[in-house]
């Protein structure tokens, strides 16, 4: 995935969840990254972190960061195929971030792929 298109998927977390909705829509990529004011990676919030919202009865208005996940599992820029391989079997997880040293965002690793 390039840049211009990862660029696509980041929200601030005072956006919206509908906002967050909409990014993963128009992004269908399934996950949408939350980015602090130094375009660092705080949090990710995935289609099923909106869907459990809504069974819990949040509201669409509230801000983002209600629901993001801020202990998400990423990987560095030196990863090894392995990890990768390792952390998509052992987690259950569909997109892997690839963070430089400062907690930037420099690619999206995505299951279907990553193993084509």
């Amino acid at each position: 995935m390039g840049i211009k298109d990862i660029i696509k998927i980041f929200i601030r977390a005072e956006d919206s969840i509908k906002t967050a909705m909409e990014i993963i829509d128009k992004g269908s990529r399934g996950i949408a990254l939350i980015l602090d004011d130094e375009q660092r990676l705080v949090g990710t919030v995935t289609d099923g972190d909106i869907r459990r919202a809504i069974l819990k009865g949040l509201s669409l208005e509230e801000p983002v960061k209600a629901i993001m996940n801020s202990n998400f599992i990423f990987v560095t820029q030196n990863y090894s195929r392995m990890l990768v391989t390792t952390i998509f079997k052992n987690r259950g997880i569909m997109q892997l971030p690839v963070l430089d040293d400062e907690m930037r965002v420099v690619d999206v690793i995505f299951y279907h792929e990553f193993f084509e």
